[in-house]
């Protein structure tokens, strides 16, 4: 019956987020299918990006590359997949930990059909978020039952979650900032276990470990291949001058999470704010956020009141675990949206921000529900069922208006790109050079070429070879610092692509097929 009843908000997420699987590839997929195709097997795994460690998510990506090549449904059929075993293990969390199926299907459900979930889902860059909400709930799941019976945490198990923990650190930011404060969370979850202090000391000195990892790695990538594309350890050195821009994008982020999770204000793809279904000003959107979430609060403070010590313990639990994934959030991007987003809202709206921290929210609110009467409990199933028939539809609607827009862009951008590239090499005959024009590349933006190289890097993730059906292609610069950066990557592919416009002329009067060296 129990996993009967997990089906239930399973298959409601399944309904509301299966377009996922239409989606394309955008922004820094194209980036990481470039370094996948072309920078080797290491290299790509060990790459941090945007403040990140993903070495565990880079390595689903690699093998994911290997297995599906472009065909873009695959990699996001995986995350939905993924998601709605996140949405199972909600369930069973919430389910171990209130005692209460109508409250685990109701948690689950709310979690699961939030269109805040699209962000991370549909944009397969950031897989990981979604990867570390796995381990994350993994460890919840395993924390609820030892709970339940009250045994001390076998040595087995510690090693598990100590394991789960690093793949959520190395899967994304986020992960990142929960594994680094779990002791905390498992010293609170556990007020009756035998070796709850022990559990927590071992898993506490992430809080050590996490970081020196972070740094090696960067300062291992750096010394082997030069410095990543894009730093996170800038953040942490401007965290001083950014700390006041830091908090207000922290509180900001709550507040907007806590209302979204109800449905109540979404961010589409073109930048415009539901309220839940009509546009309204950016003040008037922030106000009914702060409104929703200082409601939440005071239930919340209503619940802590009311319960015993270990209920308290267990609620202030699952708030840090949401509170370290929106501060990692603030701290990496809080002194960048302050300067360049358009508007506070827009900053903290990118629903990609959401997966995690929700997480701890949502147990929060069924943990304070948990505390009514228990006459009243008896109206629980007629409850949900309206508030499944009014949110339900809701979410529908507003998880289709924040479909990626860049998705369908960049399919089509792509796909005149290939066109492009074929057309050319069919007018050669077999046997002979086939010279190309290197152009920027559409769908990634804001990237220098000596780090993406336009179009050339596109040819490289898209055909196996240099050589396409007995023609040997390259692909003509005019940058001599893109040049000079592929030059250096000996052997690569790209090194062999591109060349300048003195070598192709030098190739065209070696004759057809003579080969650059």
């Amino acid at each position: 019956m129990r996993s009967v009843r997990a089906l239930l908000p399973i298959c409601l997420a399944a309904i509301v987020h299966y377009r996922v699987v239409l989606d394309f590839f955008k922004h820094d997929d194209f980036i990481h299918l470039y370094q996948i195709a072309n920078h080797g097997f290491w290299e790509f795994l060990l790459t941090p990006h945007g403040g990140h460690l993903l070495v565990a998510s880079n390595l689903v990506f690699y093998l994911c590359f290997h297995v599906f090549g472009m065909a873009s449904e695959c990699y996001h059929g995986l995350a939905l997949v993924t998601h709605l075993v996140n949405v199972g293990l909600l369930f069973l969390v919430v389910e171990r930990t209130t005692g209460r199926r109508v409250l685990a299907i109701f948690g689950a459900a709310m979690w699961g059909m939030s269109p805040l979930a699209r962000g991370s889902v549909g944009w397969f860059s950031v897989y990981g978020h979604v990867l570390a909400a796995t381990a994350i709930r993994w460890v919840l799941v395993d924390v609820a039952k030892i709970r339940q019976v009250g045994v001390a945490v076998p040595r087995g198990m510690m090693l598990r979650w100590l394991a789960l923990l690093l793949a959520a650190a190395m899967s994304f930011g986020v992960g990142l900032g929960v594994a680094m404060v779990f002791g905390g969370v498992v010293y609170a979850l556990l007020p009756a276990t035998p070796n709850r202090t022990r559990t927590s000391m071992l898993l506490g000195g992430l809080v050590l470990l996490l970081p020196a990892i972070y740094f090696l790695q960067h300062a291992v990538f750096e010394a082997l291949w030069g410095p990543p594309l894009a730093d996170g350890r800038a953040a942490l050195a401007r965290l001083g001058e950014n700390f006041t821009d830091c908090a207000v994008m922290f509180v900001e982020l709550l507040a907007y999470a806590i209302s979204s999770l109800l449905g109540l204000a979404v961010r589409e793809a073109h930048g415009r704010v539901l309220l839940p279904l009509f546009e309204h000003r950016e003040t008037d959107v922030m106000l009914v956020t702060a409104l929703i979430a200082a409601v939440y609060a005071a239930g919340l403070a209503w619940a802590l009141a009311r319960s015993p010590r270990e209920r308290r313990w267990e609620i202030g639990g699952f708030l840090l675990l949401a509170l370290a994934a929106y501060a990692v959030i603030a701290v990496g991007r809080g002194g960048v949206m302050a300067a360049r987003a358009p508007s506070a809202l827009w900053a903290v709206s990118s629903p990609r921000y959401h997966y995690v921290g929700t997480i701890g929210l949502v147990v929060a609110l069924c943990l304070a529900l948990a505390r009514i009467p228990r006459r009243r409990r008896s109206q629980g199933p007629w409850l949900l069922v309206a508030w499944l028939a009014l949110a339900f539809p809701l979410d529908v609607v507003a998880a289709r208006s924040i479909e990626s827009e860049a998705g369908r862009v960049s399919r089509a951008q792509y796909g005149r790109v290939i066109s492009r590239f074929r057309r050319a090499i069919e007018k050669r005959p077999e046997g002979s050079d086939v010279f190309i024009e290197n152009r920027v590349f559409a769908p990634v933006r804001l990237v220098p070429l000596s780090r993406f190289p336009g179009e050339a890097a596109a040819f490289v993730f898209t055909f196996p070879e240099n050589e396409v059906d007995g023609r040997r292609v390259y692909f003509v610069e005019r940058h001599r610092d893109v040049l000079a950066a592929a030059a250096k990557r000996r052997g690569s592919r790209i090194d062999d692509l591109l060349i300048s416009r003195v070598e192709k002329q030098r190739l065209k009067g070696a004759g057809s097929g003579a080969g650059r060296r």
